[in-house]
């Protein structure tokens, strides 16, 4: 977060400086000056007599002089995308709050930035937002100046001269910076157990899973990953988790409640259970994943992921159209993001899932069809997230066992079929 906000801030800061002057370089006369230091977040300088307060908790930063000149410097993270309409009312209502008795008008709009102009019979001020947007939310910086009427002019190189000399600091050891800046490099890794599939994984990290074999026809994937700092934790399936039975009347009735397994004439075991919609079951895995090993753990965001969702129903369409009716399947799809701490360090993380199920004539059955996740230090968050793109695009079936597989499952088919004949002879 510090690496954004930094990015930001400094955009900002030069964006700003030219909006506030054309003429001057903002230096200021800065032989009598004294700069304040806050470890491992920002530096910034300002002439004599001048006071700074910082709100560690929301990264704020206000400086005061005795002359009634005030410099406030604001970061602000949102979860939504933000454009110039939010902005605007995102700006005037921090403006608003900050300094309540000067009356703000709109200056300029260009891209990703604001300006607000604001005054009243004593005192003057300048109001500016910068903002810059990932795929999903957006970070921004809000700076914010005022001062008399008086001294708004002939102290302006001062002001702007406090501005320019702000310096956030990304607190990094040479060792890190010499890991970030080295390429990942990812090896080809097969399934031990059945050499049923290959994924790309880095190389030198701990590598945990496979095809997990439970009947001739549950089988289960899954690929956890572990940095060789054991600091970084990507996975993608959970072969943990089961098929599911969604309870009817005659489950009920047979005495078999949520929480008992339902077992199929192969040996497969169901475990009976309500379905659970992908956004659902994303917050509840990252809870029972993450949450003991992070301390303060809480999840920050649980979206709907209708994108995903669009994609696996228009394949599974086309398995309706197929079965005339019988068989109906559809898909849920959402993820979560989490954070907390771990050994002093704040951690980040994030969860997707999609879940399918499948109905017919009054019974159903549901599943996990899609797992992927990270955690990981905040500071490697992006490291973490590359890593898991490449393991869950790079997933592949090795195609001779998978036609065996399909083979098996054809036999095994039969199989219970023929005893399921012979089972209701004995029955009648």
């Amino acid at each position: 977060m510090k690496i954004q906000f930094a990015i930001v801030l400094t955009a900002t800061v030069l964006l700003g400086l030219a909006a506030c002057s054309k003429s001057d370089n903002g230096q200021g006369n800065k032989k009598n000056w004294t700069e304040y230091k806050e470890p491992n977040v920002f530096s910034i300088k300002h002439p004599e007599g001048w006071m700074v307060q910082f709100d560690k908790k929301h990264c704020r930063v206000k400086l005061s002089s005795k002359k009634d000149e005030t410099i406030y410097i604001w970061p602000v993270y949102s979860s939504t995308l933000l454009n110039k309409d939010r902005s605007k009312l995102l700006l005037r209502k921090i403006a608003s709050q900050l300094e309540p008795e000067l009356s703000w008008k709109m200056q300029t709009t260009n891209q990703n930035h604001l300006k607000l102009e604001g005054a009243n019979k004593k005192q003057k001020g300048v109001a500016s937002l910068s903002w810059v947007s990932t795929k999903n939310n957006s970070a921004a910086i809000c700076y914010i100046i005022s001062a008399p009427k008086d001294y708004f002019e002939t102290d302006k190189n001062n002001i702007i001269g406090v501005l320019s000399s702000f310096n956030p600091i990304i607190a990094r050891d040479n060792k890190s910076l010499q890991q970030e800046s080295r390429p990942i490099q990812f090896v080809k890794w097969l399934d031990p157990n059945e050499h049923s599939f290959t994924v790309l994984v880095p190389k030198n990290w701990k590598v945990q899973g496979g095809l997990t074999r439970y009947t001739a026809t549950d089988y289960r994937r899954g690929v956890n990953l572990i940095s060789p700092d054991k600091k970084i934790n990507v996975f993608f399936m959970d072969p943990r988790i089961p098929f599911f039975s969604i309870p009817n009347q005659i489950s009920a009735m047979s005495g078999m409640r949520e929480g008992t397994y339902y077992t199929l004439m192969d040996g497969t075991k169901l475990l009976i259970r309500r379905y659970v919609a992908g956004p659902s079951f994303a917050y509840e895995y990252a809870m029972r994943r993450f949450s003991n090993s992070l301390q303060n753990f809480s999840v920050t965001k649980k979206r709907n992921r209708y994108d995903i969702m669009r994609i696996i129903n228009r394949e599974l369409d086309k398995y309706n159209a197929m079965s005339m009716g019988y068989v109906h399947q559809s898909c849920t799809a959402g993820d979560v993001t989490f954070r907390g701490n771990r050994n002093g360090q704040n951690y980040t993380g994030y969860v997707e899932t999609a879940t399918t199920v499948l109905a017919s004539s009054g019974s159903g059955m549901w599943l996990v069809q899609q797992l992927y996740g990270f955690s990981a230090p905040v500071s490697k968050m992006n490291e973490a997230i590359k890593i898991m793109g490449k393991l869950v695009s790079s997933f592949m079936w090795d195609p001779q066992w998978f036609m065996m597989q399909n083979k098996t499952t054809g036999n095994v088919s039969k199989i219970v079929a023929q005893t399921g004949n012979e089972m209701a002879k004995i029955i009648n």
